[in-house]
């Protein structure tokens, strides 16, 4: 950290060592400041105009950037954001909005944003297994679901089965038949309120190494964070209505949030936008949602704000 971004980072200090983490707290705007990223197993930068600014606080980046060291930054100014080198290097990555005490424990449906901070830390801490450790994982686990496929099935590998299409009777057209409405009929109507310990979650989708998990999905929500309240009610509906729907909330994005939007909309049959001005802004948004243009994937736009229109990029995609 900076002069400027100090108290946030003494902040994070308390709240970690309460909780029996070592942290360590280095201020590189002092002269005889050390770098003492090389002994830290999480690098925790807290961001401002001065961290900037600051050539030494660029060469620790850079060293725990080049240490593949795990790194979640904390910003710590209001209505500032990053830009030059710094914006280059956190673009997409996940990160922590800490002003002051007040906003660090401001409740956020069970928790708040000190306590997800210290939670991922804490899964940054957990040893990462090689890239041939986990394939050996997943060979014992493909191998026992092939043993049990075994056990189950006389012959080994299983016959093919041939199957012939007959245009005329295996593809018929669908019918629904609707009832005519009527209004002595009876309407009982449950809203279902959830807490975040009580909610399922949405399915990861990448994993804690932040590798791709090809998760199948009815759709895909898009929204800015204006509106997570209006998107978590949503959520929660179709949840009950057994609808496979994911959205970034409460650190399902965790690594580099361009690679979870991206798996995401792949994943995805549907994407789902709440439309409003601060989603037509957002720069995230617009990504996501050029992406799933171009992935050719169909649409289910919601207007969330009155008058509200479709901006010029988004009719010519």
């Amino acid at each position: 950290t900076t002069n400027e971004g100090l108290p946030v980072a003494k902040l994070i200090y308390n709240e970690f060592s309460a909780k029996n983490l070592n942290a360590l707290v280095e201020n590189l705007s002092d002269a005889n400041a050390t770098c003492s990223v090389r002994q830290c197993t999480v690098f925790i930068p807290i961001l401002s105009a001065g961290f900037e600014k600051q050539p030494a606080c660029r060469i620790a980046f850079e060293e725990a950037r080049l240490l593949q060291i795990p790194i979640i930054p904390v910003m710590s100014a209001i209505d500032w954001k990053p830009q030059d080198w710094l914006g280059i290097t956190v673009a997409g990555a996940t990160y922590f909005r800490i002003y002051t005490q007040v906003s660090a424990y401001k409740p956020l449906y069970d928790s708040n944003r000190i306590t997800d901070l210290r939670v991922a830390v804490e899964i940054a801490c957990q040893p990462r297994p090689s890239q041939a450790e986990r394939e050996q994982t997943e060979m014992k686990i493909l191998k026992e679901k092939i043993e049990e496929c075994k056990s189950k099935l006389q012959t080994w590998p299983p016959s093919r089965k041939v199957r012939t299409i007959n245009s005329t009777t295996d593809r018929q057209p669908v019918r629904v038949a609707i009832a005519e409405p009527n209004a002595t009929l009876a309407f009982n109507h449950i809203h279902h309120t959830i807490t975040r310990m009580d909610l399922k979650a949405p399915p990861p989708i990448l994993d804690e190494y932040g590798l791709p998990k090809r998760v199948q999905l009815d759709c895909m929500i898009s929204y800015q964070w204006n509106n997570q309240t209006f998107v978590r009610t949503v959520y929660e509906d179709m949840l009950m209505r057994e609808v496979r729907a994911w959205f970034d909330i409460w650190g399902s994005m965790q690594g580099n949030t361009n690679d979870a939007m991206a798996t995401g909309v792949e994943c995805a049959k549907v994407m789902l936008v709440f439309l409003s001005k601060s989603y037509v802004e957002s720069t995230n948004c617009q990504l996501e949602f050029r992406y799933a243009v171009k992935r050719g994937k169909a649409f289910v736009i919601i207007r969330t704000q009155p008058n509200i229109q479709m901006e010029q990029w988004m009719t010519e995609a």
